[in-house]
């Protein structure tokens, strides 16, 4: 090892070569491929199988080495989920082939093909309704490029490496965690929407017809003005440090799915470091929390929780986490050191909230650009839950400052809506940073979406199929506070229906005389709330007050589960009421609830299927993060 390592640095000396390229932007990317400053071409290479074709839709198919690092051992567990009467073909041999084989030897619709000649696997490929490849960071995967030549959509997992750059969930194909529910799942989807499956096939086939040799010789040779295919240039990854007042992973609460799944797409182009704040009682976390995106978690120190707590209780006995800390974070050394250590060799600084961007300036000075992730507009958001003591509104105004330097000094501010970039200039003047709208998303390959008639089936099961369930879920924040006060109302004048609060927000209301036909759940683990939401007739979003858009509302979409909001609880995600969801004002709100339930199924059902085709092609984490790059890509080339 140490030899080859000798003799690379020889024949890789960026003196001695005239270009660099790499088959995928995952080869490019990986860390000591290649000299820390050399520029890297991404050229993708075509297959050596000719005259692709895309005739039926009768079954899956995959073609692989049939050993451990191609994982067909998930697509077998994954088939034993798989509702749906479809075949799954494989093609291939080698040292696994028995143990797979004996893994599928009870069911049926699993056929071993062995090896199989070139002309045929192009005919395999043809008749295919979906071809699912999931192999573990694989450096490129022609499998991806020969299926998408067939005009076939690729089912995928998110650590599979290069043929995550070709698929886009819901475009090309999906890509859905390393677990076999999940694929299992979008096996099943695939199968009951044929017509969608073509359509991400045809997607995917002008994704890839420019990979040809000769676009790939013409960019290996520099030839720029015959470049017509997907050629990407990399030069060494930039770093971004982003500074948190809480916690990130595993996410739990809205602000925390949002920063971690934001920043986890991001790092496709950066390596990013969090270094975040938790509480005293807590182990210190230094780990990868995704490819490219790291964690850096500091306890707060006695003195500093000592003081937040003191804070706290003059305040109105409310929660001033955030807001105390551009006065205490220095009470907790580790964390200053912390960002000291990741802002030096940072690229970029990012004000996650604008609560420790004096700390950010602290940890390396005023050279390096800081932008500004505006989640909420703060003033307003704490002028609503501080109270009028003298130590509250001193508070209130540290909030105002540390804001409105944001705002001021930041390269860029991006927020989860133009309308509270627009407050944000009402509140603070003019500001030369660029302004980016980045809502807020949801990931729909990792979220379980259930049809009508599934829903029906399980809470059957479950002994529920009487009940009827309608679901809120928020973290203790004031407007989901004040929503949960509406639900209160609404459960008093529908005794028939039974709500049920999940998250932080009912702990609020632990010691409330609550109506019998009224839960509260808590904050629960994924697994239970996907359980809750996969069963639920329909969730309701009362909400009166707050900025952005609300993550909720994504997650009962992508869940196919029937919304009913008010107006204001449906802003900036461009819903059309009656047709992906039903819009009530609050006083309207419990007939409305009735209403619902007199639907037909089918109305229904459409309901769900629209709402849930705008989260796959608008509000999709990773194509939020493709258009922010690219709109950074722009103003800062």
């Amino acid at each position: 090892r140490t030899v080859i390592h000798y003799l690379d640095s020889i024949g890789l000396a960026e003196e001695r070569i005239s270009k660099f390229a790499a088959i995928s932007k995952t080869v490019a990317s990986r860390k000591n491929y290649f000299p820390e400053s050399a520029r890297v071409d991404v050229i993708y290479p075509p297959s050596n199988l000719e005259t692709f074709a895309c005739a039926k839709d009768e079954y899956l198919f995959t073609v692989s080495r049939l050993d451990s690092p191609k994982r067909i051992s998930l697509l077998i567990e994954a088939m034993a989920h798989v509702k749906a009467d479809i075949r799954l073909k494989i093609a291939g041999t080698g040292p696994d082939e028995d143990r797979l084989r004996k893994m599928a030897v009870n069911d049926p619709r699993i056929e071993f093909l062995g090896f199989v000649k070139d002309h045929r696997i192009i005919d395999l490929y043809a008749d295919a309704l979906a071809v699912p490849y999931v192999p573990y960071d694989e450096d490129y995967g022609l499998v991806t490029i020969e299926a998408m030549m067939s005009g076939k959509p690729v089912l995928t997992t998110s650590d599979a490496g290069g043929p995550t750059e070709f698929v886009t969930n819901g475009k090309t194909g999906f890509c859905v965690p390393p677990d076999a529910r999940a694929l299992a799942e979008k096996i099943d989807y695939m199968c009951s929407r044929r017509d969608d499956c073509r359509q991400m096939g045809q997607n995917g086939l002008q994704l890839v017809r420019s990979i040809t040799w000769e676009n790939a010789v013409s960019c290996l040779l520099g030839q720029p003005e015959t470049r017509t295919g997907p050629v990407f240039s990399f030069q060494k990854r930039k770093k971004l440090t982003v500074a948190a007042t809480f916690p990130i992973y595993p996410p739990r609460g809205g602000g925390q799915s949002r920063v971690f799944n934001l920043y986890r797409h991001l790092a496709k182009w950066w390596d990013i470091e969090i270094v975040s704040f938790t509480n005293p009682a807590d182990a210190p976390f230094k780990e990868e929390i995704a490819p490219g995106l790291k964690e850096i978690r500091i306890p707060k120190t006695n003195a500093h929780d000592a003081q937040e707590n003191t804070l706290s209780r003059a305040a109105g006995q409310v929660p001033v986490t955030d807001v105390a800390m551009p006065r205490l974070y220095a009470l907790t050394p580790d964390y200053v050191q912390a960002l000291h250590a990741s802002a030096q060799k940072a690229d970029v600084l990012v004000a996650c909230h604008p609560y420790l961007v004096d700390a950010l300036a602290a940890a390396c000075g005023p050279d390096k650009p800081l932008w500004y992730e505006a989640q909420d507009v703060e003033i307003d958001l704490k002028k609503k839950i501080l109270s009028d003591s003298v130590t509250a509104q001193t508070l209130l105004e540290q909030t105002r400052a540390v804001e409105r330097r944001c705002w001021q000094e930041a390269q860029l501010v991006f927020a989860c809506s133009r309308d509270d970039l627009d407050r944000l200039a009402q509140v603070y003047g003019g500001t030369g940073a660029v302004l980016l709208e980045v809502p807020n998303g949801v990931c729909p390959g990792e979220v379980s979406f259930t049809r009508a008639d599934r829903r029906q089936a399980l809470k059957k099961k479950l002994g529920l199929a009487e009940t009827r369930v309608v679901v809120f879920m928020g973290s203790w924040h004031g407007p989901n506070l004040e929503a949960v006060a509406h639900i209160m109302g609404f459960a008093r004048r529908l005794p028939a229906v039974y709500f049920l609060i999940m998250g932080s927000c009912g702990l609020a209301f632990g010691n409330h005389a609550l109506p019998p036909n009224m839960g509260l759940a808590g904050v629960v683990e994924d697994d239970i709330k996907a359980g809750i939401l996969s069963m639920a007739d329909a969730a309701v979003n009362p909400m009166t007050s707050g900025s952005g858009t609300n993550l909720k509302m994504l997650e009962y979409f992508a869940a196919g589960v029937p919304v009913i909001s008010t107006p204001f609880g449906t802003r900036g995600l461009g819903c059309e009421p009656g047709k992906e969801l039903l819009v009530a004002d609050i006083a309207a709100f419990p007939d409305t609830i009735t209403d619902f339930f007199a639907l037909p199924g089918k109305t229904v059902q459409q309901m769900v299927d629209f709402s849930h085709t705008l989260v796959v092609e608008k509000f999709d984490w990773s194509v939020i993060a493709e258009k922010m790059h690219a709109q950074i890509s722009s103003h800062f080339s």
